[in-house]
């Protein structure tokens, strides 16, 4: 807040200045910015729907093999999985050629880059019609006859600042609406909420005990998640098994705190104290991590306390819960475009933001 009320001379230069800003702004900077915006998102979408292979090498503990990707498409994969309780059998799992497996987050993340890259095209649109004087014809004809270039383009008269406050913040919306998709995937697309889908996309087929599950986490990582369940003959287990149980809750807490931390030391402990907990409320198991964790807390969040009572429509406990995190060079160049991206969309936000709670205190 101002110390003194400036007089009417001292308002002349500083709504002046606040003129010229928005000269500047709309005729050089936010056209610049929307250009260099639009080229950020047109290599993301390239990327996202190209046809070009990528293998992602795994060499874990408990699950070993490769994942080929080609855009949001898993086209091939074949992994070898040591699920602790069958000792040292191993599991080979293969994604089908013929019906490759689709990452949901990716195709939901092309369809939102999609809707930002439209939002972009709007707001070029919009300072286009300006600077080639489809707005204001009396404008227009005043400018051409004072001459100069800073004379042919009147934004106080030609586009509203208003409009152009609604078209960016129009775009900065979208893009954050965007940002948690390739954090970690909705949990209630996976297991236990959600059957695998091993009839059609794994050859062989996965047993019915078993669920491969992957996922985008931490923006650049590819998850892999095989959980192993034993289903129980006795229906009224369900009903056991709907209610809440206090331990469990509290237990499983403990686990999320575990591995948000990513110490190994206390996702071990934490899963040991989930296993008791889960054993006592009817669900079972344990949990081997591999990997980088995190997957299993998004998975098992706070907001959904009660999980399903069954699975494939048959009651059943988790036996085995093994994970692993694989770098993927597609997905770290899509984070580094995406990055770049959205600091360029919000900083464009708050610098037009800015300007125009100015031209407001001073109009």
């Amino acid at each position: 807040m101002l110390a003194y009320a400036p007089s009417a001379a001292g308002a002349v230069p500083i709504m002046s200045t606040v003129e010229k800003e928005w000269h500047w702004l709309l005729q050089n900077h936010v056209p610049y910015k929307l250009t260099l915006i639009a080229r950020l998102l047109d290599q993301l979408i390239a990327i996202l729907r190209s046809k070009d292979v990528t293998t992602c090498p795994i060499s874990g503990d408990l699950i070993r093999g490769f994942i080929t990707l080609a855009g949001p498409r898993i086209i091939k994969s074949e992994l070898m999985l040591r699920i602790p309780q069958k000792g040292t059998t191993l599991t080979k799992v293969a994604v089908n050629p013929a019906a490759p497996l689709l990452l949901p987050q990716l195709t939901e993340f092309d369809a939102f880059l999609t809707q930002i890259r439209s939002a972009v095209a709007d707001g070029q649109a919009l300072l286009a019609g300006a600077l080639l004087g489809t707005g204001d014809s009396a404008a227009r004809a005043a400018a051409a006859a004072a001459g100069g270039a800073a004379a042919a383009f009147v934004p106080s008269r030609v586009l509203p600042p208003d409009d152009v406050t609604r078209a960016v913040r129009t775009l900065c919306a979208h893009a954050e609406r965007a940002v948690p998709l390739l954090d970690a995937p909705d949990p209630l697309a996976r297991f236990p909420y959600q059957a695998c889908r091993g009839a059609v996309h794994f050859q062989p087929p996965l047993p019915d005990e078993l669920c491969v599950e992957f996922c985008v986490t931490q923006r650049e990582y590819l998850a892999v998640r095989a959980t192993h369940v034993a289903f129980r003959s006795d229906p009224s287990a369900a009903a056991a098994a709907s209610g809440p149980n206090a331990l469990f809750k509290d237990i499983r807490n403990q686990l999320l705190s575990g591995l948000t931390g990513g110490s190994s030391s206390s996702s071990a402990s934490a899963a040991s104290a989930f296993a008791a907990a889960a054993a006592a409320s009817g669900h079972g198991g344990g949990a081997a991590a591999n990997g980088r964790g995190g997957m299993d807390a998004a998975a098992a969040g706070p907001t959904h306390e009660r999980l399903p009572t069954l699975y494939k429509g048959r009651p059943y406990s988790v036996v085995e819960n093994i994970q692993t995190n694989v770098a993927s060079p597609m997905l770290a160049r899509i984070d580094a475009l995406w990055n770049e991206a959205l600091h360029e969309i919000r900083a464009l936000n708050d610098k037009v933001l800015v300007l125009r709670r100015l031209d407001t205190i001073y109009a």
